[in-house]
């Protein structure tokens, strides 16, 4: 009896379940050494006589300048600061609540200036530069009421002047199996994604922590992400992430895979089969295993019933295996329960209550099986 229950454990142990598991992670930079300049229109004449050119990318990314006596260039290469002995946190919470981060006055060309004056103000005022004099900070013409928006912006950098700055070059990581993402056309793309996949059509894609905005392209065709989107066995997807919506010094793109497929079909036809031999095959397999005479006829009885429940007993099998895989394990769990609880209540009943012993044990199991 020992011998028939470790053969029908190990039948049943035999289930297919396939598992998509993208995992390593791969860092790029998100911020180029040198940027292209556009040309550059006048900011304006907003306080005290007080006007510089825009300083803007080839495609339209605004920049801001620390020295103000340097003059603006246009159409050339110019190398980004980045550790510069000015940045600390007063600077820095500037540029986070200026334009074009926030709307300081609703009018995108005011806001620039608000923010760019405020930059060189905080400048003179902490690090001692000479940007700005005092016709701008106090004495001069202010005829669109300006001045109080950039004083504010440099009395509340000068409160966070000592706030960590979090310096360094920015970085995108996507957590996928050795997958880079490059700068293109104001896009962060990944190189082609794909999975490798055994009994699967298909299967299912989610993103966690994509910004909105996102773009997955497949099969020659490009998508808003939005949710959950199926990939073919055979087929790659790409995805790109707005350059703009990169606002963070580190943004992690987790990539989840999970796959049905054939398995629940591969399931049904592997339980099918072993259920045929074994119930072909039963007596070999009994002696196979060590069953003694003493044993055989109760053996007999107890195997021709319970290998009838094999398809039953290995799809709900293949099913707790994909639930659990989906992230419900506590689903798989009462199942698994359920069946088990139900197994120990019917087997008394057909045992004793209806007298049918050996047999009615195995009735009880294919019964519990069927109906979890």
């Amino acid at each position: 009896m020992k011998n028939i229950k470790k053969f029908a454990k190990k039948l049943l142990a035999m289930i297919v379940a396939t598992t998509i598991i993208l995992a390593s992670t791969t860092s790029v930079n998100a911020a180029a050494e040198s940027i292209q300049l556009g040309d550059a229109s006048y900011a304006g004449n907003y306080i005290a006589g007080v006007y510089f050119s825009d300083k803007k990318t080839t495609d339209g990314k605004y920049l801001y300048c620390l020295d103000m006596p340097k003059t603006t260039a246009q159409n050339v290469k110019a190398t980004l600061v980045k550790n510069s002995k000015y940045t600390d946190g007063g600077l820095v919470y500037i540029l986070k609540n200026g334009y074009p981060t926030k709307s300081i006055t609703g009018d995108n060309q005011k806001d620039y200036y608000i923010t760019q004056t405020a930059v060189w103000w905080y400048l003179d005022e902490v690090h001692g530069t000479t940007n700005l004099g005092e016709q701008f900070k106090s004495e001069g013409s202010d005829n669109y009421g300006l001045r109080k928006y950039v004083k504010n912006l440099v009395n509340e950098g000068v409160k966070h002047k000592n706030d960590s700055t979090a310096t360094g070059t920015p970085k995108l990581k996507l957590t996928t199996n050795n997958i880079a993402m490059n700068l293109v056309d104001g896009y962060y793309k990944s190189s082609a994604i794909s999975a490798e996949t055994d009994n699967l059509e298909s299967y299912k894609v989610t993103l966690e922590n994509a910004p909105a905005g996102t773009v997955i392209e497949k099969n020659g065709s490009a998508t808003n992400y939005s949710g959950e989107f199926e990939v073919k066995a055979k087929e790659s997807f790409t995805i790109k992430v707005p350059e703009s919506k990169v606002t963070a010094k580190t943004l992690s793109i987790k990539i989840s895979a999970k796959g049905v497929g054939n398995g629940v079909m591969t399931s049904a036809i592997v339980s099918i089969v072993y259920c045929v031999l074994s119930l072909v095959f039963l007596p070999q397999l009994l002696n196979l295993f060590g069953c003694t005479d003493n044993l055989r006829e109760l053996a007999l009885k107890y195997g021709w019933i319970i290998v009838l429940g094999f398809p039953a007993s290995m799809i709900g099998t293949t099913l707790n295996s994909i639930i659990r895989a989906d992230g419900n394990p506590k689903y798989s769990m009462i199942t698994m329960l359920a069946g088990a609880i139900l197994n120990t209540a019917l087997d008394p009943i057909f045992i004793f209550v209806l007298k049918m012993g050996v047999e009615g044990a195995a009735i009880a199991t294919v019964i519990a099986q069927v109906l979890t």
